[in-house]
């Protein structure tokens, strides 16, 4: 798509359903997960990590950019490995709120915050049989390890069930693309209640807490409901999803993959009792209510299609 844009002058737009991934002089490189960092020895620090990156670890990789590039007639572009493939679009809708990102000062005028993309109420829903014990007493624990990212679950929704099995809340564990076959605990504890799929827009209100392995769709639902998280997350960028939780104060970032029983259960202990987490996950939560997230990039589109032929 970024070739054909800079060789026709068709406008590219681009939803990001992830973080920020373009570069900035307040933050270091993705996959550091260090926290923001603005002052003069934080783009210091920031400028020698982009270094590294650039002109020794993925250095080969940059080679290989800069030939693919001249072999199409498309000039080299001098910016960080990852940004130097193709040109950045006109347009890049986030999809969050700023108050989830880190701030920095060099936003693109092409960077839109568009609010969290959610999934209209499914109408037919059929509550589970267990749906009324959800009005218990209980705090209410949702543990899911995303959608794809299921092969394993003994990474996080395993030993999440085990380290709750004797605390006073409900654990609701969802096993997504695995049938619930595949939690193998013989007795399964009696605070548990397993499902493969439920609709989280009907789910979240009556969630305190969600234990996520930090999958960028999942952290924006629950904290859009308000709910404060439990993230454990190695892999792609959830490492950079985990550590902006913890910067906004919205949740705990275990900062690992496989986390111990004994981390889980003190994380979440840590949350239901400091109500901190909340406030600030409540606070986040106004603010995703201002925001139309299909509306606001179909008008933003619309803008720049009615420009692109104004300046033809």
């Amino acid at each position: 798509m970024g070739f054909v844009r800079e060789k026709t002058g068709i406008p590219a737009v681009v939803i990001g359903l992830s973080i920020n991934s373009f570069s900035s002089k307040d933050l270091a490189p993705i996959g550091f997960a260090l926290p923001p960092d603005g002052s003069s020895w934080g783009r210091f620090r920031n400028a020698c990590l982009r270094f590294v990156i650039d002109s020794i670890a993925l250095r080969s990789l940059k080679a290989d950019i800069d030939n693919i590039r001249a072999s199409v007639g498309l000039p080299i572009l001098n910016r960080s490995v990852l940004e130097r493939i193709v040109e950045p679009p006109d347009l890049y809708l986030l999809g969050t709120i700023p108050e989830f990102e880190y701030p920095r000062n060099d936003l693109s005028a092409s960077t839109h915050f568009v609010g969290t993309f959610t999934s209209p109420p499914v109408e037919t829903f059929v509550p589970p049989a267990w749906w009324d014990d959800l009005q218990g007493d209980c705090s209410i624990v949702l543990v899911t390890q995303g959608t794809l990212a299921n092969d394993d679950l003994n990474e996080l929704v395993i030993p999440t069930i085990r380290a709750l099995a004797d605390e006073n809340v409900l654990v609701i564990a969802t096993t997504a693309s695995l049938p619930i076959s595949q939690i193998d605990l013989t007795p399964l504890p009696k605070n548990l209640r397993l499902e493969q799929f439920i609709p989280f827009y009907h789910l979240m209100p009556h969630v305190d807490v969600m234990v996520t392995n930090g999958g960028f769709g999942g952290v924006q639902i629950a904290l859009s409901h308000g709910v404060p998280l439990v993230v454990a997350g190695a892999t792609e960028e959830k490492p950079e999803i985990a550590a902006r939780v913890a910067w906004g104060g919205v949740g705990i970032d275990l900062k690992t993959g496989k986390p111990s029983e004994k981390k889980i259960r003190e994380a979440v202990r840590k949350i239901l009792c400091n109500s901190i987490y909340k406030s600030k996950a409540e606070s986040l939560q106004a603010e995703y209510g201002k925001y139309n997230a299909p509306q606001r990039s179909a008008d933003l589109i619309r803008q720049l299609l009615e420009k692109n032929t104004v300046d033809k």
